[in-house]
Protein backbone atom coordinates (compact mmCIF):
# COMPACT_ATOMS: atom_id res chain seq x y z
CA UNK A 1 0.00 0.00 0.00
CA UNK A 2 1.65 3.12 -1.12
CA UNK A 3 -0.42 6.94 -0.20
CA UNK A 4 -0.03 9.28 -2.90
CA UNK A 5 -1.03 12.19 -1.66
CA UNK A 6 -1.80 13.48 2.03
CA UNK A 7 -2.72 16.80 2.71
CA UNK A 8 -0.93 19.36 4.91
CA UNK A 9 -2.65 20.21 8.26
CA UNK A 10 -4.28 22.53 8.40
CA UNK A 11 -4.52 23.62 12.11
CA UNK A 12 -8.35 23.02 11.44
CA UNK A 13 -11.24 21.63 14.27
CA UNK A 14 -13.13 20.28 11.64
CA UNK A 15 -12.93 16.33 12.38
CA UNK A 16 -14.59 15.06 9.38
CA UNK A 17 -12.38 14.50 6.08
CA UNK A 18 -12.53 13.34 2.42
CA UNK A 19 -10.39 10.40 0.94
CA UNK A 20 -10.20 9.69 -2.53
CA UNK A 21 -9.00 6.58 -4.15
CA UNK A 22 -8.34 6.79 -8.26
CA UNK A 23 -7.60 3.82 -10.42
CA UNK A 24 -6.71 4.33 -14.13
CA UNK A 25 -5.56 0.60 -16.31
CA UNK A 26 -4.63 1.49 -20.13
CA UNK A 27 -1.64 -0.86 -19.80
CA UNK A 28 -2.71 -4.47 -19.41
CA UNK A 29 0.16 -7.04 -18.96
CA UNK A 30 -1.45 -9.85 -20.83
CA UNK A 31 -3.39 -8.14 -23.89
CA UNK A 32 -1.93 -7.26 -27.44
CA UNK A 33 -1.55 -3.76 -28.61
CA UNK A 34 -4.16 -2.25 -30.84
CA UNK A 35 -3.44 -2.70 -34.35
CA UNK A 36 -6.65 -1.77 -36.03
CA UNK A 37 -6.94 -5.28 -36.86
CA UNK A 38 -9.78 -7.48 -35.37
CA UNK A 39 -8.60 -9.17 -31.81
CA UNK A 40 -9.91 -12.20 -32.17
CA UNK A 41 -11.57 -13.61 -28.36
CA UNK A 42 -9.85 -16.90 -27.19
CA UNK A 43 -9.36 -18.41 -23.79
CA UNK A 44 -6.40 -15.97 -23.35
CA UNK A 45 -8.49 -12.71 -24.09
CA UNK A 46 -12.23 -13.90 -23.62
CA UNK A 47 -12.91 -10.14 -24.75
CA UNK A 48 -11.27 -9.50 -27.71
CA UNK A 49 -9.39 -6.59 -25.70
CA UNK A 50 -5.78 -4.61 -26.81
CA UNK A 51 -3.98 -2.10 -24.73
CA UNK A 52 -5.94 1.33 -24.52
CA UNK A 53 -4.42 5.00 -24.52
CA UNK A 54 -6.39 6.96 -21.92
CA UNK A 55 -7.62 5.72 -18.78
CA UNK A 56 -4.38 6.44 -16.88
CA UNK A 57 -4.27 9.97 -18.28
CA UNK A 58 -7.48 10.53 -17.06
CA UNK A 59 -7.23 8.66 -13.47
CA UNK A 60 -4.07 11.44 -13.25
CA UNK A 61 -6.15 14.61 -14.46
CA UNK A 62 -8.12 13.80 -12.03
CA UNK A 63 -6.16 13.06 -9.04
CA UNK A 64 -4.23 16.44 -9.89
CA UNK A 65 -8.12 18.32 -9.08
CA UNK A 66 -8.69 16.96 -6.36
CA UNK A 67 -4.60 17.68 -4.91
CA UNK A 68 -4.57 21.12 -6.37
CA UNK A 69 -8.64 22.31 -5.75
CA UNK A 70 -10.84 20.32 -3.86
CA UNK A 71 -12.06 22.53 -1.25
CA UNK A 72 -14.98 21.11 1.12
CA UNK A 73 -14.88 23.33 4.21
CA UNK A 74 -17.00 20.27 6.59
CA UNK A 75 -14.61 17.36 5.18
CA UNK A 76 -11.03 19.11 3.99
CA UNK A 77 -9.26 16.54 1.67
CA UNK A 78 -6.62 14.66 3.44
CA UNK A 79 -5.65 11.35 1.32
CA UNK A 80 -5.83 10.18 -2.10
CA UNK A 81 -4.88 6.64 -2.91
CA UNK A 82 -3.64 6.54 -6.63
CA UNK A 83 -2.73 3.94 -8.83
CA UNK A 84 -1.90 4.17 -12.38
CA UNK A 85 -0.44 1.60 -15.27
CA UNK A 86 -0.14 4.55 -18.26
CA UNK A 87 0.52 3.10 -22.02
CA UNK A 88 3.79 4.03 -23.34
CA UNK A 89 1.57 7.05 -25.71
CA UNK A 90 0.42 7.81 -22.52
CA UNK A 91 4.00 8.00 -21.02
CA UNK A 92 5.12 10.23 -23.99
CA UNK A 93 3.04 12.86 -23.40
CA UNK A 94 3.28 13.19 -20.00
CA UNK A 95 6.63 12.44 -18.34
CA UNK A 96 5.54 12.76 -14.67
CA UNK A 97 2.59 10.12 -15.38
CA UNK A 98 5.43 8.01 -17.07
CA UNK A 99 7.40 8.47 -14.00
CA UNK A 100 4.47 7.22 -11.81
CA UNK A 101 4.02 4.21 -13.66
CA UNK A 102 7.43 3.05 -13.03
CA UNK A 103 6.65 2.62 -9.59
CA UNK A 104 5.47 -0.76 -8.78
CA UNK A 105 3.46 -0.06 -5.62
CA UNK A 106 1.72 3.00 -7.97
CA UNK A 107 0.92 0.11 -10.64
CA UNK A 108 -2.78 -0.22 -11.04
CA UNK A 109 -2.47 -4.09 -9.95
CA UNK A 110 -5.25 -6.16 -8.18
CA UNK A 111 -2.70 -6.80 -5.43
CA UNK A 112 -2.29 -2.86 -5.27
CA UNK A 113 -5.50 -1.75 -5.17
CA UNK A 114 -6.67 -4.53 -2.57
CA UNK A 115 -4.44 -2.77 -0.37
CA UNK A 116 -5.23 0.74 -1.47
CA UNK A 117 -9.16 -0.46 -1.09
CA UNK A 118 -8.46 -1.92 2.38
CA UNK A 119 -6.68 1.16 3.60
CA UNK A 120 -9.34 3.59 1.95
CA UNK A 121 -12.20 1.49 3.38
CA UNK A 122 -10.61 1.53 7.01
CA UNK A 123 -10.15 5.70 6.75
CA UNK A 124 -13.63 6.17 5.72
CA UNK A 125 -14.59 4.62 8.66
CA UNK A 126 -13.24 6.74 10.60
CA UNK A 127 -16.43 9.37 11.40
CA UNK A 128 -19.60 9.02 9.34
CA UNK A 129 -19.44 12.71 8.78
CA UNK A 130 -16.12 11.86 6.42
CA UNK A 131 -16.59 12.09 2.58
CA UNK A 132 -15.57 8.73 0.38
CA UNK A 133 -14.68 9.06 -3.25
CA UNK A 134 -13.78 6.40 -5.72
CA UNK A 135 -13.08 6.39 -9.25
CA UNK A 136 -12.10 3.67 -11.70
CA UNK A 137 -11.26 4.07 -15.31
CA UNK A 138 -9.58 1.07 -17.52
CA UNK A 139 -11.60 -1.70 -19.85
CA UNK A 140 -15.12 -2.81 -18.51
CA UNK A 141 -17.35 -5.72 -18.73
CA UNK A 142 -20.43 -6.36 -17.64
CA UNK A 143 -21.43 -9.69 -15.70
CA UNK A 144 -24.83 -11.14 -13.66
CA UNK A 145 -26.06 -7.38 -13.59
CA UNK A 146 -23.11 -5.62 -12.26
CA UNK A 147 -20.12 -4.51 -14.22
CA UNK A 148 -16.42 -4.25 -13.80
CA UNK A 149 -13.62 -2.14 -14.40
CA UNK A 150 -10.83 -4.39 -15.42
CA UNK A 151 -6.88 -4.36 -13.64
CA UNK A 152 -3.52 -4.47 -15.27
CA UNK A 153 -3.03 -7.85 -14.15
CA UNK A 154 -6.53 -9.09 -16.10
CA UNK A 155 -6.13 -12.83 -17.45
CA UNK A 156 -2.37 -12.84 -16.24
CA UNK A 157 -2.66 -15.60 -13.83
CA UNK A 158 -3.99 -18.53 -15.48
CA UNK A 159 -4.76 -19.91 -11.89
CA UNK A 160 -6.95 -17.31 -11.23
CA UNK A 161 -10.29 -16.30 -12.30
CA UNK A 162 -9.86 -13.36 -14.42
CA UNK A 163 -12.80 -11.01 -12.48
CA UNK A 164 -10.85 -11.46 -9.45
CA UNK A 165 -8.07 -8.99 -10.82
CA UNK A 166 -10.73 -5.92 -11.60
CA UNK A 167 -12.72 -3.66 -9.24
CA UNK A 168 -16.40 -4.36 -8.51
CA UNK A 169 -17.37 -0.39 -8.13
CA UNK A 170 -20.89 -1.43 -7.12
CA UNK A 171 -20.41 -3.99 -4.81
CA UNK A 172 -17.75 -1.72 -2.89
CA UNK A 173 -20.80 0.86 -2.67
CA UNK A 174 -23.21 -1.41 -1.83
CA UNK A 175 -20.76 -2.45 0.94
CA UNK A 176 -19.92 0.72 2.21
CA UNK A 177 -22.32 0.90 4.81
CA UNK A 178 -21.97 1.33 8.48
CA UNK A 179 -22.87 3.17 11.51
CA UNK A 180 -19.31 5.35 11.26
CA UNK A 181 -18.74 4.62 7.92
CA UNK A 182 -18.24 7.86 5.11
CA UNK A 183 -22.24 8.78 5.28
CA UNK A 184 -21.58 11.11 1.46
CA UNK A 185 -20.31 8.70 -1.20
CA UNK A 186 -19.68 9.62 -4.93
CA UNK A 187 -18.39 6.23 -7.11
CA UNK A 188 -17.59 6.86 -11.07
CA UNK A 189 -16.91 3.35 -13.30
CA UNK A 190 -15.70 5.13 -15.96
CA UNK A 191 -15.30 1.81 -18.28
CA UNK A 192 -17.39 -0.29 -20.97
CA UNK A 193 -20.27 -2.21 -19.89
CA UNK A 194 -19.98 -4.96 -22.52
CA UNK A 195 -21.38 -8.22 -21.78
CA UNK A 196 -19.85 -11.30 -20.88
CA UNK A 197 -20.34 -14.51 -23.70
CA UNK A 198 -22.28 -16.45 -21.56
CA UNK A 199 -19.78 -19.18 -21.32
CA UNK A 200 -17.58 -16.97 -19.55
CA UNK A 201 -20.19 -16.06 -16.88
CA UNK A 202 -19.20 -16.98 -13.27
CA UNK A 203 -15.29 -16.60 -13.35
CA UNK A 204 -14.49 -14.42 -10.49
CA UNK A 205 -15.62 -11.71 -8.00
CA UNK A 206 -14.56 -7.96 -8.60
CA UNK A 207 -12.53 -6.60 -5.26
CA UNK A 208 -14.80 -4.79 -3.01
CA UNK A 209 -14.73 -3.61 0.72
CA UNK A 210 -16.24 -5.80 3.60
CA UNK A 211 -18.90 -3.71 5.58
CA UNK A 212 -21.70 -4.09 7.88
CA UNK A 213 -24.87 -4.24 5.52
CA UNK A 214 -27.48 -4.72 8.38
CA UNK A 215 -29.43 -1.54 9.88
CA UNK A 216 -30.66 1.14 8.04
CA UNK A 217 -29.14 2.84 5.04
CA UNK A 218 -29.41 6.87 5.42
CA UNK A 219 -26.14 7.61 3.18
CA UNK A 220 -26.09 10.32 0.69
CA UNK A 221 -24.81 8.22 -2.54
CA UNK A 222 -24.36 8.70 -6.28
CA UNK A 223 -22.86 5.58 -8.60
CA UNK A 224 -21.98 6.95 -11.93
CA UNK A 225 -21.25 4.05 -14.78
CA UNK A 226 -19.86 6.18 -17.38
CA UNK A 227 -21.83 4.24 -20.43
CA UNK A 228 -24.98 2.19 -20.24
CA UNK A 229 -25.16 -1.69 -19.97
CA UNK A 230 -24.17 -3.00 -23.31
CA UNK A 231 -22.51 0.19 -24.76
CA UNK A 232 -18.84 1.30 -24.71
CA UNK A 233 -16.84 3.88 -23.16
CA UNK A 234 -15.29 6.04 -25.73
CA UNK A 235 -11.81 7.72 -25.17
CA UNK A 236 -8.71 9.30 -27.76
CA UNK A 237 -5.14 8.51 -26.98
CA UNK A 238 -3.75 10.55 -24.76
CA UNK A 239 -6.43 12.41 -23.74
CA UNK A 240 -8.88 11.20 -20.77
CA UNK A 241 -11.47 9.56 -21.45
CA UNK A 242 -15.11 11.28 -22.82
CA UNK A 243 -15.97 10.71 -19.57
CA UNK A 244 -12.99 12.13 -17.21
CA UNK A 245 -13.01 15.04 -19.35
CA UNK A 246 -16.96 15.45 -18.83
CA UNK A 247 -16.26 15.21 -15.33
CA UNK A 248 -13.18 17.46 -15.30
CA UNK A 249 -15.24 20.21 -17.00
CA UNK A 250 -18.32 19.46 -14.28
CA UNK A 251 -15.02 19.88 -11.30
CA UNK A 252 -13.30 22.87 -13.09
CA UNK A 253 -16.99 24.79 -13.35
CA UNK A 254 -19.40 23.71 -15.44
CA UNK A 255 -20.96 22.14 -12.32
CA UNK A 256 -21.16 24.84 -10.23
CA UNK A 257 -24.39 25.96 -8.61
CA UNK A 258 -25.31 29.39 -7.37
CA UNK A 259 -26.01 29.76 -3.39
CA UNK A 260 -29.44 28.15 -2.54
CA UNK A 261 -30.81 27.84 1.02
CA UNK A 262 -28.87 24.90 1.63
CA UNK A 263 -25.79 26.60 0.98
CA UNK A 264 -25.03 29.85 1.19
CA UNK A 265 -21.76 30.65 -1.84
CA UNK A 266 -21.69 28.76 -5.13
CA UNK A 267 -20.64 25.07 -4.86
CA UNK A 268 -20.98 21.51 -6.31
CA UNK A 269 -23.79 19.38 -5.23
CA UNK A 270 -24.12 15.99 -5.61
CA UNK A 271 -27.35 16.96 -7.81
CA UNK A 272 -25.67 19.53 -9.82
CA UNK A 273 -23.17 16.80 -10.44
CA UNK A 274 -25.29 14.51 -11.61
CA UNK A 275 -27.23 16.54 -13.81
CA UNK A 276 -24.23 18.94 -15.19
CA UNK A 277 -21.96 15.43 -15.54
CA UNK A 278 -25.00 13.78 -17.94
CA UNK A 279 -25.64 16.70 -19.87
CA UNK A 280 -21.73 16.84 -20.48
CA UNK A 281 -20.86 13.50 -21.55
CA UNK A 282 -23.98 14.03 -24.31
CA UNK A 283 -22.94 16.84 -25.55
CA UNK A 284 -19.38 15.52 -25.89
CA UNK A 285 -20.54 12.24 -27.53
CA UNK A 286 -22.59 14.46 -29.79
CA UNK A 287 -19.28 16.74 -30.96
CA UNK A 288 -17.21 13.70 -31.52
CA UNK A 289 -20.19 11.92 -33.42
CA UNK A 290 -20.63 8.94 -31.34
CA UNK A 291 -22.92 7.50 -28.54
CA UNK A 292 -22.17 7.01 -24.56
CA UNK A 293 -25.28 7.20 -22.22
CA UNK A 294 -23.77 8.47 -18.15
CA UNK A 295 -26.38 6.05 -16.07
CA UNK A 296 -26.35 7.15 -12.72
CA UNK A 297 -28.09 5.61 -9.26
CA UNK A 298 -28.48 7.93 -6.09
CA UNK A 299 -30.11 7.61 -3.10
CA UNK A 300 -30.48 10.00 0.10
CA UNK A 301 -30.17 13.66 0.61
CA UNK A 302 -28.28 16.51 -1.00
CA UNK A 303 -24.88 17.70 -0.24
CA UNK A 304 -22.58 19.93 -1.22
CA UNK A 305 -19.77 18.51 -2.41
CA UNK A 306 -16.75 20.89 -3.67
CA UNK A 307 -17.03 25.11 -2.70
CA UNK A 308 -14.98 26.70 -4.91
CA UNK A 309 -11.93 28.68 -3.11
CA UNK A 310 -11.75 31.80 -4.40
CA UNK A 311 -15.45 31.80 -5.11
CA UNK A 312 -16.52 32.41 -9.24
CA UNK A 313 -16.40 35.85 -10.55
CA UNK A 314 -18.26 36.83 -13.28
CA UNK A 315 -17.57 39.76 -16.32
CA UNK A 316 -20.60 41.84 -16.81
CA UNK A 317 -20.75 43.18 -20.22
CA UNK A 318 -23.23 46.16 -21.25
CA UNK A 319 -23.79 47.54 -24.21
CA UNK A 320 -26.29 50.04 -26.17
CA UNK A 321 -26.99 50.27 -30.11
CA UNK A 322 -26.42 52.65 -31.47
CA UNK A 323 -24.19 54.11 -29.38
CA UNK A 324 -25.51 57.21 -27.00
CA UNK A 325 -23.77 60.65 -26.73
CA UNK A 326 -21.08 58.91 -23.94
CA UNK A 327 -20.25 62.71 -21.99
CA UNK A 328 -24.25 62.33 -21.06
CA UNK A 329 -24.36 58.28 -20.51
CA UNK A 330 -25.18 57.21 -16.71
CA UNK A 331 -24.90 53.76 -16.00
CA UNK A 332 -25.94 52.47 -12.29
CA UNK A 333 -25.34 48.68 -11.11
CA UNK A 334 -27.26 47.36 -8.22
CA UNK A 335 -26.86 44.05 -6.57
CA UNK A 336 -29.75 42.48 -5.13
CA UNK A 337 -28.75 42.91 -1.69
CA UNK A 338 -28.87 46.81 -2.47
CA UNK A 339 -24.68 46.96 -2.65
CA UNK A 340 -24.07 49.75 -5.46
CA UNK A 341 -21.45 48.67 -7.89
CA UNK A 342 -18.85 51.27 -8.68
CA UNK A 343 -19.10 52.95 -12.37
CA UNK A 344 -17.27 55.30 -14.31
CA UNK A 345 -19.44 58.87 -14.52
CA UNK A 346 -19.71 59.72 -17.78
CA UNK A 347 -19.17 56.01 -19.06
CA UNK A 348 -16.17 56.48 -21.58
CA UNK A 349 -16.81 54.03 -24.08
CA UNK A 350 -19.76 51.36 -24.85
CA UNK A 351 -19.70 48.66 -24.36
CA UNK A 352 -19.05 48.81 -20.71
CA UNK A 353 -17.46 45.80 -19.70
CA UNK A 354 -17.18 45.69 -15.48
CA UNK A 355 -14.93 42.93 -14.44
CA UNK A 356 -14.71 40.15 -11.36
CA UNK A 357 -18.65 40.76 -10.27
CA UNK A 358 -19.98 38.38 -7.63
CA UNK A 359 -22.71 36.25 -9.33
CA UNK A 360 -25.91 37.59 -8.56
CA UNK A 361 -28.94 38.88 -9.70
CA UNK A 362 -27.78 42.56 -10.48
CA UNK A 363 -30.29 45.29 -11.71
CA UNK A 364 -28.93 47.71 -14.53
CA UNK A 365 -30.18 50.87 -14.66
CA UNK A 366 -29.59 53.43 -18.17
CA UNK A 367 -29.72 57.33 -17.95
CA UNK A 368 -28.71 58.59 -21.79
CA UNK A 369 -29.09 61.10 -24.28
CA UNK A 370 -29.78 58.77 -27.59
CA UNK A 371 -27.97 59.81 -30.93
CA UNK A 372 -31.00 62.70 -31.75
CA UNK A 373 -30.81 64.68 -28.56
CA UNK A 374 -32.36 67.20 -27.09
CA UNK A 375 -33.97 63.74 -25.67
CA UNK A 376 -33.33 61.64 -22.78
CA UNK A 377 -34.13 58.26 -22.44
CA UNK A 378 -33.88 55.82 -19.59
CA UNK A 379 -33.95 51.86 -19.08
CA UNK A 380 -33.98 49.34 -16.52
CA UNK A 381 -32.93 45.90 -16.78
CA UNK A 382 -32.53 42.69 -14.50
CA UNK A 383 -29.54 40.50 -15.35
CA UNK A 384 -28.67 37.13 -13.78
CA UNK A 385 -24.69 37.51 -13.76
CA UNK A 386 -23.50 33.79 -13.72
CA UNK A 387 -20.20 32.63 -14.54
CA UNK A 388 -17.95 33.04 -16.63
CA UNK A 389 -19.29 36.06 -18.52
CA UNK A 390 -22.76 37.91 -18.35
CA UNK A 391 -24.15 40.72 -20.97
CA UNK A 392 -26.60 42.96 -20.60
CA UNK A 393 -28.17 44.71 -24.06
CA UNK A 394 -29.97 47.78 -25.44
CA UNK A 395 -31.24 49.22 -28.57
CA UNK A 396 -32.72 52.35 -29.08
Amino acid sequence: MSLWHTAPATGSDVKARTYVFISGSSSYANLPKATGAPIWVSNENPFGLSQVDSPATSAFELAKWFRDYYHNPTAPLDKIWLLVSPSEFEGTRDAELKALGELPELRATSRNAEADLTAWWTACNGNPNHFAILYGAGHGVSESGTAFVLLEDFMLDPRRQFLSASLDIGSISTNMVGPNTASTQLYFSDACRLPADAKWRGLGYGLTVGGQTTGADRRSVALCYSAAPGESAKAFAGRPTLFGEALLACLKGAAWSAPDSREPTWHISIDSLIFNLKTRLDALASIHQTEQSMQPNSQGKNATVHVPDPQPTVDLTINVTPQPDFTRTYIDVWRGDGYQIATPRPVPAIPLVLSNLQPAIYSVVFDFVPPEPPFSKSERRSISANPPVASCDIEL
